[in-house]
């Protein structure tokens, strides 16, 4: 039987060459890059160096202003919404201030949509019949004009009285009481910060009650004043300006174009011309030769037509055929 020849296996221990040499390849390739790179022009290179600089730098002043004009915005609506409160932001602080009282029933809040009362009786505002504040008053109004000083919300103090009689010479009917008190308040909140331009007064006298006043408790209830606070500022409705008299309509509704210098030398009549059923009149006055000027016309009823004569002979009336009188003192005219 033969034997088999061995087989000599060769172990090549040089493959590290192989990865050796493709890292010294890939050494120099990049070096070579760099190299190139390194050799580009400088004008170049600074060109666009500034090129980019120059619009990272206005890019970012324009992020700058962006963000400015954000903040500026935002300032104003601050500003805007803390001067006009809202009514139930308001309530609030009315409630955590005035609560004691309110407790009492001395003081009643409610609101809407659109305006908060402060209902605050007169047995913690004034005396029986006085109009001068009570040191309490002095301390209540001051507490309120706290919050509202630094609002622009209105302010309209109302006064209200019960339905008993008053004749004084200060005060002939309650409607003067009402709106002294209302008056009196008004000043109270302007002393303690509140602007002036926000507030206002008025006097319902005895005719608002919201109670019975057949009895003294009615009556007691009847007895008060109410701050009314608006959600949005207000101010007066303005009137038009007086008309301009450019038409040239005078008082009595006759055109000034009418009463224009007359230089005509033929004498000018006394006459009286009626409208039937306009109930107008237009009178004329005699013009002689040369003097000039129609002294006037008026306009008037026919019941008081008025003539101005300047000649002796008499006026006539004619009947038209229209039915209209003409007041003449040439009768073949």
């Amino acid at each position: 039987m033969l034997k088999r020849r061995p087989i000599d296996l060769h172990i090549n221990h040089e493959r590290w060459l192989i990865s050796y040499a493709d890292f010294v390849t890939l050494l120099f390739a990049f070096f070579v890059v760099m190299y190139s790179v390194s050799q580009l022009n400088e004008s170049k290179y600074k060109e666009l160096s500034s090129s980019l600089n120059g619009f990272f730098t206005e890019t970012q002043q324009t992020n700058v202003e962006i963000s400015n004009e954000r903040n500026e915005s935002n300032e104003d609506t601050q500003i805007s919404s803390a001067s006009l409160i809202e009514l139930p932001a308001l309530e609030d602080a009315f409630y955590q201030q005035l609560l004691p009282l309110i407790e009492q029933g001395a003081i009643e809040v409610s609101s809407n949509e659109l305006w908060l009362q402060i209902s605050l009786n007169n047995r913690i505002l004034f005396g029986v019949g006085s109009v001068k504040p009570s040191s309490q008053a002095n301390g209540v109004i001051a507490k309120i004009a706290t919050i509202m000083k630094d609002t622009v919300n209105p302010v309209r103090v109302e006064g209200f009285t019960d339905n008993l009689t008053i004749n004084t010479a200060q005060f002939p009917s309650n409607w003067q009481l009402s709106a002294a008190r209302a008056s009196a308040i008004v000043e109270l909140l302007a002393v303690n910060g509140v602007s002036p331009k926000q507030l206002s007064a008025v006097g319902y006298g005895e005719f608002q009650p919201i109670a019975d006043n057949s009895s003294e408790a009615g009556r007691a209830k009847n007895r008060r004043v109410a701050l009314m606070i608006g959600k949005f500022q207000e101010s007066r409705p303005t009137l038009n300006s007086a008309r301009n008299n450019s038409s040239g309509i005078n008082s009595s509704g006759i055109n000034s174009s009418e009463i224009n210098s007359v230089t005509s030398n033929k004498q000018v009549d006394n006459r009286v011309e009626v409208s039937a059923g306009q109930g107008s009149v237009k009178t004329a006055s005699n013009v002689e030769e040369g003097q000039g000027l129609i002294s006037s016309i008026n306009e008037v009823t026919p019941n008081e037509i008025l003539l101005k004569q300047t000649s002796p002979e008499s006026i006539k009336p004619i009947i038209l055929e229209s039915g209209d009188l003409l007041f003449t003192n040439d009768p073949g005219s």
